[in-house]
């Protein structure tokens, strides 16, 4: 098919949860930040990259979603990050072997959204703790347990998130 032969195009056209997250990192630490400048803005805008990793993180790599249909409209469903951190909150030890506390995550990601949506600059010091919390996320892969079933995810996405159909990013 198609997308057999061009499925190689369609992976390098997406970032990776760790692409973003890494990013961050290097933002607060890396000794190769060209001026004062440049390192004042790249430190404050980690929240975003922060909550972008966490995002793709949770949604692509370890839910493994693509796309989220409404059943009653007949069209596309956008869930946003802190609902699905409220189904795994509920239903995630039963797929995955969470190397972060799942309320950590949430609270690094309520914090980042403070900066996303506020512009409220945050200190450096609470930065780098929260790079620092979440970073054990993007040190591995999709974290999902030895009996990890996609059907069975399926079904409880879809008990939890009522009138949806998920479809799930095919495994290469």
């Amino acid at each position: 098919t198609i997308d057999h032969i061009f499925g190689w195009v369609r992976l390098d056209s997406h970032v990776t949860p760790s692409d973003v997250f890494n990013k961050a990192y290097t933002n607060i630490s890396s000794p190769f930040i060209p001026s004062h400048t440049d390192y004042t803005y790249h430190s404050k805008a980690t929240p975003f990259y922060i909550r972008h990793a966490i995002e793709l993180k949770i949604k692509n790599q370890m839910l493994g979603i693509e796309w989220v249909k409404n059943t009653e409209k007949n069209k596309p469903e956008i869930i946003l990050l802190n609902r699905y951190i409220g189904f795994l909150q509920k239903h995630g030890n039963d797929f995955f072997d969470f190397p972060v506390p799942i309320n950590s995550i949430e609270t690094v990601n309520k914090w980042s959204n403070n900066f996303i949506h506020t512009g409220q600059i945050e200190h450096i010091w609470e930065i780098y703790s929260a790079v620092l919390t979440v970073k054990p996320l993007f040190e591995g892969g999709n974290f999902r347990k030895s009996n990890f079933s996609e059907s069975d995810l399926k079904t409880r996405l879809e008990a939890y998130f009522k009138n949806t159909d998920f479809t799930f990013i095919k495994s290469t």
